[in-house]
């Protein structure tokens, strides 16, 4: 029984396998469309569906909703205390999340003041006393005199004035920047959780810095079972089989999500398309449509004029083979039954 289902399971030669894996996985994609507009308005559908599949196929370099998967080594990811320490020191804080600020220019020179406002979701990460030092340490690094001291009789304000002989626009370059100074965590990274997996603790986070996040917590992390649904920092971090992996786990996962079932071998093509050259391609343009070799084939694709003028100029010779080549030159296609070439041997008698 398992051999004839792996027998089933072979293409016949010359079977045109690029063909029914796009139509394969094309097909559903028009499925895809019609439950996208269906679920209108539900949040969760968003970065799922045809639109993921798309963020995936035209290697967006950062998903609209990146996702990180933090697992910890032996030693800690037992140890509840330190991943909840470490998930409060990533999770990104800027100044204006917690702070407001406001410049005045008087007699005595630059007057700025900042009212601390740390609510009880941000009060788990932060202290006022921590927020002004790190204010303070930003204006050391700038070179600027004095530092942020409570003002009288207001509760949480806080004032720096600065003397009117001071350089204006160093001032003012200092003052823009103050609202997106970090205050906590790793930028990039905007929200985490903690959840049990199989008796050891997760940090699901919302982001994509993940070499910024192990560089920091190398000690404690194990960076060969983290995981992000960004490719392009898979790529980067562990080369380009894991990124190829993550395309095929990616596009398996938006399908099944939608109740689509598509062979594994359509996708794995796919995958292995778009990562034959050592990098992360396209299917596009600028992708996997630049390293073909014949002009008509790269003519075939949007930028017809532009492939057949460098053709000419660089005096480029097309040999036919391909199936787009056989359309445009009204050659038999050599798929298929095309694919075999037949000589008669007649007999003298």
């Amino acid at each position: 029984m398992m051999k004839r289902r792996k027998l089933n399971t072979n293409i016949e030669a010359g079977e045109a396998v690029g063909i029914i894996a796009a139509q394969s996985i094309g097909e559903p994609g028009t499925q895809m469309t019609m439950r996208t507009f269906h679920y209108a308005g539900v949040a969760e559908h968003v970065p799922t569906g045809l639109p993921r599949i798309i963020e995936i196929v035209d290697r967006k370099t950062t998903p609209k909703k990146p996702l990180i998967v933090i697992r910890f080594n032996d030693n800690y990811k037992r140890d509840l205390e330190t991943v909840q320490r470490i998930m409060r020191e990533i999770e990104h804080i800027k100044l204006s999340d917690v702070a407001n600020f406001k410049l005045k220019i008087n007699n005595n020179g630059f007057d700025i003041r900042m009212k601390v406002k740390i609510d009880a979701y941000y009060s788990k990460f932060l202290t006022t006393e921590s927020v002004v030092d790190a204010v303070n340490r930003f204006l050391r690094s700038k070179k600027i005199q004095g530092q942020m001291k409570p003002a009288k009789n207001k509760k949480d304000v806080f004032r720096l004035v600065i003397p009117k002989d001071s350089d204006i626009k160093l001032i003012h370059k200092v003052y823009s920047k103050l609202p997106n100074l970090t205050i906590n965590g790793i930028e990039g990274i905007t929200k985490a959780t903690i959840v049990e997996e199989n008796g050891e603790y997760v940090i699901k986070a919302a982001g994509n810095n993940l070499d910024a996040l192990y560089n920091r917590f190398k000690t404690y992390i194990d960076i060969h079972r983290c995981y992000t649904n960004d490719i392009i920092m898979i790529y980067k971090i562990f080369g380009i089989e894991a990124a190829r992996n993550a395309i095929l786990k990616e596009l398996k996962e938006t399908l099944d999500m939608q109740g689509l079932d598509v062979d594994v071998r359509h996708l794995s093509l796919l995958a292995d398309g778009m990562c034959w050259t050592g990098e992360v391609l396209s299917i596009g343009r600028n992708g996997m449509v630049r390293f073909k070799t014949s002009v008509l084939a790269r003519a075939a694709y949007e930028e017809t004029i532009k492939h057949l003028v460098r053709g000419a100029v660089n005096g480029e010779v097309d040999r036919l083979k391909g199936p787009v080549e056989a359309v445009l030159s009204g050659k038999p296609i050599s798929l298929g039954t095309g694919r075999i070439l037949l000589k008669f041997k007649f007999s003298n008698k």
